[in-house]
């Protein structure tokens, strides 16, 4: 046998791969700790978890309006461009006809009368929503 294989019966081969008395007696504890006491510390993860999807819901809730409010933005944003891009311009084809009314038809039903295209004030809002900032770093932090 060379040098390097451990023999049977040389204690201190067999002192390192076996638990001593305490060894064993902190083993049985902590078994038995964990056997008599995981239902309360999985009653804990419960309600931590509970807790947390709670605050995702809440969160989640509070995201919708904005995520509705950017969609709306998104579509005025649209059909301004549109508008913009065939007023004025003689002649338009069939389609661009079609695409400039529907357009105008369009912004007219969501200016309620007002006769100036709030279009800066729509991009601006598009690109940073009220309240937004706020739902995102309670979110993150």
């Amino acid at each position: 046998m060379n040098s390097h294989t451990p023999k049977l019966n040389n204690r201190r081969y067999i002192g390192r791969h076996t638990k001593t008395g305490n060894q064993q007696k902190v083993s049985f504890f902590c078994a038995h700790f964990w056997h008599f006491s995981k239902a309360s510390i999985m009653a804990g993860l419960d309600e931590k978890f509970k807790s947390m999807i709670g605050e995702q819901l809440d969160i989640q809730g509070k995201l919708k309006p904005v995520e509705r409010r950017l969609g709306t933005l998104k579509k005025h944003l649209e059909q301004a461009d549109i508008y913009f891009k065939y007023k004025g311009k003689k002649p338009l084809t069939e389609a661009e006809q079609i695409l400039f009314t529907t357009a105008k038809d369009y912004l007219k039903g969501v200016m309620n009368g007002k006769t100036t295209i709030p279009t800066r004030t729509w991009k601006e809002e598009y690109s940073n929503p009220a309240g937004y900032g706020a739902i995102t770093d309670k979110a993150a932090g």
